[in-house]
């Protein structure tokens, strides 16, 4: 949501790209970024030179940054945000990825229950119940192309008229 940061986050970034491997997992700034629902900044009133910086993120977390000069006569109020809303930036980044490897490992977790019961309940393992599946969505995403569509008695699968002449010739009912 914000275009805030300084030139170190963007070098983090580019450096994380750098050994970013395909198809790893991976929080990436934009990522961080578009998760953020307001930066609001404050000056403290008993320091006057220190920034503090509460970026409320999406989900209703919040996270204060903060930044303050050695000597107050060194204060520079943009500056002072930019280095707050890198601090902020710089506390999330490990949150979201904990909230990642969690929702992973929550997965995994769901997936091995699933594949241990659905045996017992259903009689059908995972495998034949996802080629059920995916014969239920082609069979959907055909008859969204063409409602007349029907299942083919020969093979059993919903065809529309690209299909192979036996499929054309049942179709037109010969």
């Amino acid at each position: 949501m914000t275009n805030q940061g300084t030139e170190s986050l963007a070098k983090t970034e580019e450096e994380s790209q750098a050994v970013y491997k395909p198809g790893a997992k991976r929080v990436s700034l934009d990522y961080i970024k578009s998760r953020i629902a307001s930066v609001t900044y404050y000056q403290a009133e008993s320091l006057e030179a220190m920034t503090i910086c509460e970026v409320l993120v999406d989900n209703g977390y919040v996270i204060l940054g903060k930044s303050a000069p050695l000597d107050p006569t060194n204060f520079d109020a943009d500056y002072g945000k930019k280095l707050a809303y890198d601090d902020c930036i710089r506390q999330l980044w490990p949150l979201f990825a904990f909230a990642q490897r969690e929702d992973i490992k929550r997965a995994e977790l769901v997936q091995a229950e699933l594949d241990k019961a659905l045996p017992e309940i259903t009689g059908t393992t995972g495998e034949e119940i996802g080629a059920q599946l995916a014969a239920i969505e082609q069979a959907a995403r055909t008859y969204d192309k063409h409602p007349d569509a029907r299942k083919c008695s020969s093979c059993g699968v919903y065809h529309d008229s690209e299909q192979p002449e036996h499929v054309r010739a049942w179709v037109r009912g010969e």
